[in-house]
């Protein structure tokens, strides 16, 4: 009876085991984190892209800018009588030039954007993992 006494007191002292849901073995968690970072390889790659895209589109709009800036030279130097020419012209650049600096500013903004969630969702899913 007295080892029968010691035991029960022994049990007595284990903590108490909540039954929920399991602890995720540690090759579920590689494989879920493997796939999250392989998720985010794909959508950097993506957005990689789209920024390879905006930066030939960039690159393109700014050849335009140039060449009109050539032309708007070329007209000035031609003859003064031309003032209306020149003011449609210096109106079309104001207007280009403009148009490329919001398209610029819009694209900044949606790739910081994007650019935060990922180091939020990364730095999420690594402070998850740690706990």
């Amino acid at each position: 009876k007295l080892a029968t006494a010691a035991e029960a007191e022994d049990s007595e002292k284990q903590p108490k085991v909540v039954v929920g849901l399991p602890r995720p073995t540690a090759e579920r968690e590689i494989a879920f984190l493997s796939a999250e970072l392989k998720a985010y390889q794909e959508q950097t790659l993506r957005l990689a892209k789209q920024l390879q895209d905006a930066n030939a589109k960039l690159h393109t709009l700014q050849n335009e800018n140039s060449f009109l800036r050539s032309e708007l030279e070329v007209i000035h130097q031609c003859s003064s009588d031309q003032d209306e020419r020149l003011d449609a012209l210096r109106r079309h650049f104001l207007e280009r030039t403009r148009e490329m600096e919001r398209a610029f500013a819009e694209k900044e903004s949606q790739w910081r954007s994007v650019f935060q969630t990922i180091q939020a969702a990364s730095e999420a899913s690594h402070s998850g993992a740690a706990g």
